[in-house]
């Protein structure tokens, strides 16, 4: 992450899995806060429920 001088202000490095459990988790939130279908009229885009399964499936 970069502030707006492009000096690094924080970095990680992360097991793939950590990272997938984590979106996973948040779009979990984000369709039980807003419903899937006020998704798009929030952010412009279709709920992503085909991605999130695939990334769903590839959890341990």
């Amino acid at each position: 992450m970069h502030d707006n001088r492009g000096t690094e202000i924080w970095s990680s490095q992360q097991p793939l899995s950590t990272v997938v459990r984590a979106v996973v988790r948040c779009f979990d939130s984000v369709a039980a806060r807003y419903g899937e279908s006020a998704y798009r009229g929030k952010w412009g885009e279709h709920f992503p429920r085909q991605e999130l399964d695939v990334l769903r499936r590839q959890l341990p």
